[in-house]
């Protein structure tokens, strides 16, 4: 499974002033903004405006299921009616594999992030599940650089396709990040008598 030679979509990431939100960039032009809500109620916890900031419109949210490892991913703005949403759904409790079904060409088809076994962790390939076509690729920043990382999209179906993997790829990091992080305290917690 190769991608495609021609790169469709080329995305940067990148942390706010304070690591808590997320900025998005193509080819140099701001493309969005990414609020970070921990714990707020009745907020998402990742809201994407199509912008430099908070001010610019929503055009997608991802809300993350309380006891659960699945997310809904919502296109458009939550305020209005015509939403669209989607399930990001974990194969089984002991997998790392993420799944998402999407419109295209008038058929509904399943797409599935995973984990790569490369040298540089935290990096997630999307792959269709009917063709085994590599559809996309998230590579991580490091730990203590301003970059978050990059996501790269092979095929590219539509505009609203490609906000569904940037959004699906983004939850899945940044869902990576709060255990890693909640891991890593849990673990401090424990140890001054």
């Amino acid at each position: 499974m190769r991608p495609s030679t021609r790169l469709a979509r080329q995305y940067s990431i990148t942390h706010s002033l304070f690591r808590h939100d997320y900025e998005i960039l193509s080819d140099g032009n701001h493309m969005f903004h990414v609020d970070n809500s921990h714990l707020t109620p009745g907020k998402p916890d990742l809201t994407f405006h199509e912008g430099p900031d908070t001010k610019s419109p929503i055009v997608g949210v991802c809300k993350y299921r309380h006891f659960s490892s699945d997310a809904i991913v919502g296109l458009g703005d939550p305020s209005r009616p015509s939403m669209s949403w989607e399930h990001l759904s974990r194969e089984s409790i002991f997998s790392s594999r993420y799944s998402f079904r999407a419109k295209v060409n008038d058929r509904t088809c399943t797409f599935t992030w995973r984990r790569t076994h490369s040298m540089k962790g935290g990096t997630l390939e999307l792959v269709q599940e009917a063709t085994h076509d590599l559809i996309a690729k998230f590579s991580s920043g490091t730990t203590f650089s301003k970059k978050a990382g990059q996501l790269e999209i092979y095929k590219c179906y539509s505009d609203q396709f490609a906000l569904l993997v940037l959004i699906t790829g983004l939850a899945l990091r940044e869902k990576l990040r709060r255990r890693s992080n909640s891991a890593a305290g849990a673990a401090g917690a424990g140890g001054g008598a």
